[in-house]
């Protein structure tokens, strides 16, 4: 259990469940340790942004950061206009049905999901605080993408150097460091992941629920069946954020996750109609390009499938892998809350992780190619994992208070706020409706 205090508001502590500040389990108790309150405020989960942000991509992987306003009127309190809405004034308040509108694209800015930070200039020695948010509004864990996306806006901000620094999302502290910059605008970050867990270590971790058409048996199996395709075999794998890597190379000796009388994938390596060629199935992710059998029809069948099943109790990343004979590894990605992806940080080290943890690569630096480009991935023997990539700026710019307040108007209020949560899963945050 972590306690964490909130800025602006001082006498409240948030005590969270597994490090995992503003969800989970979540009390609201005075540092004195008074009862929790009744109704928390409002302001306790959902701050003020500013309509200043900055874009940016990994290899097509896009993100909108916001920054917190600091000192902004909490609502109900001394400066508050009494608007649920946003405004010029107060900046806008940071609500699941603000970034769905702000992360549609066409009618909105458009983006694979937003980071928020909370504090540009934290206690000397501390982290940077920070969330992020699908484009459907629930809030998750951890990108790998989304963190580097940060460190090179933190960078161009001169808030940090060229020296390794230390960011917290999700109750976790992630060092990262940007290695450089070009005249460009283009910056190479890496992030330390930290040590992955796979197959039955991440079992939990991922909170497998042990299906009943299938699950982990007493070695270490994962199998899962699909209505159309049959049994699919797979390697759970926690890299701070819970994966499905499914590999299509068809080797039982080196998948300990395979079962051999039911040969699971066998039909997924023969699945009609991938490939590349036109859009056959519905697709809610961004546009990624032509297709391959790893990103087209096969990812559309197997991808929404084990991103919801049951087994997965908070949902899943999920990803087709196979494994190249220069050692390197291509993926097709379906991101949790996303759909079908161009690239993903996290991916590319869970699939990395995957391949090292069931022999197919050793440890070492790894190359994961996406349909978006490639990414570099150090495994250790011990699963210790750093990401490393490129990132482009694209803009900066700042939402129009009049647009933002009438998609505010348009936006369903029944949308949750959810978090993905490693200790407790995707439960509702405490709100003031």
């Amino acid at each position: 259990m972590v306690l964490s205090s909130f800025p602006g508001i001082p006498g409240l502590v948030a005590a969270s469940v597994d490090g995992f500040p503003y969800g989970g389990s979540l009390a609201i108790v005075s540092d004195a340790g008074t009862p929790p309150l009744a109704r928390p405020h409002r302001s306790l989960c959902m701050p003020r942004l500013s309509h200043r942000f900055y874009r940016a991509h990994g290899l097509g992987n896009d993100y909108l950061v916001c920054e917190a306003l600091a000192g902004a009127p909490v609502p109900g309190g001394p400066g508050d206009s009494g608007v649920s809405g946003p405004s010029p004034d107060s900046g806008w308040e940071l609500r699941p049905e603000a970034v769905v509108a702000i992360c549609r694209r066409g009618s909105g800015e458009g983006a694979d999901g937003l980071v928020v930070l909370l504090d540009r200039r934290p206690a000397p020695g501390a982290p940077f605080p920070l969330r992020m948010f699908n484009p459907d509004g629930s809030e998750f864990e951890r990108s790998g993408n989304g963190l580097r996306i940060l460190a090179s806006w933190l960078h161009a901000e001169g808030l940090v150097g060229d020296a390794p620094f230390v960011v917290r999302c999700g109750g976790v502290d992630i060092p990262m460091q940007v290695h450089g910059v070009t005249p460009t605008a283009c910056f190479d970050v890496s992030v330390d992941m930290g040590v992955a867990s796979a197959g039955a270590a991440a079992a939990d971790a991922v909170g497998w629920t042990a299906p009943s058409e299938g699950g982990p048996g007493g070695e270490g199996r994962f199998v899962v069946g699909h209505p159309e395709l049959g049994p699919v075999a797979l390697v759970p794998v926690w890299v701070g954020n819970p994966h499905a890597v499914v590999f299509l190379d068809g080797d039982p000796d080196a998948d300990p996750a395979a079962e051999p009388d039911a040969e699971p994938g066998a039909r997924l390596r023969t699945v009609p109609g991938t490939g590349t060629g036109p859009e056959t199935g519905a697709e809610t992710g961004p546009e990624t390009g032509p297709e391959t059998d790893l990103d087209g029809e096969l990812l559309r069948r197997v991808g929404p499938f084990l991103s919801t099943h049951p087994g997965f109790a908070r949902g899943t990343n999920v990803q087709l892998a196979r494994v190249r004979a220069d050692g390197s590894v291509e993926i097709g990605i379906w991101e949790r809350g996303v759909g079908r992806t161009s690239a993903s940080g996290t991916s590319s080290c869970a699939v990395a992780v995957a391949a090292v943890a069931t022999g197919r690569i050793e440890a070492g630096v790894i190359s994961v190619r996406m349909p978006g480009g490639e990414l570099e991935v150090r495994v250790t023997p011990e699963l210790q994992v750093t990401l490393r990539g490129p990132v482009q700026e694209v803009s900066r710019g700042t939402f129009a208070p009049g647009w933002l307040a009438h998609a505010w108007a348009d936006s369903s209020p029944s949308i949750p706020l959810r978090l993905h949560s490693r200790a407790s899963g995707a439960l509702p945050l405490p709100t003031e409706r």
